[in-house]
């Protein structure tokens, strides 16, 4: 069964706090992580370095330590990413 369209198949990090995403529909999107900083699941990821860990785990972006986002956040609150 295929992935949902959601799915982050890849993911990059541009400073300070944006990730570039690629999505199993073929999209490249941008996400700007700046506002879930206040969240307290979210504090560690305030420190830059730690931020920049972020990888994907085949269906979403996740650090260490069990940090994880929802897929369809991403998905559905990012803009598509143009060159």
């Amino acid at each position: 069964m295929p992935n949902p369209e959601w799915c982050v198949l890849k993911a990059e990090v541009i400073p300070p706090y944006t990730l570039k995403l690629w999505f199993e529909d073929g999209s490249i999107k941008l996400y700007d992580f700046t506002h879930n900083l206040n969240y307290p699941c979210f504090k560690r990821l305030r420190n830059k370095g730690f931020f920049s860990c972020a990888k994907t785990d085949g269906s979403t972006v996740v650090w260490p330590g069990d940090i994880d986002i929802a897929p369809e956040e991403l998905y559905e609150n990012s803009i598509p990413f143009t060159q």
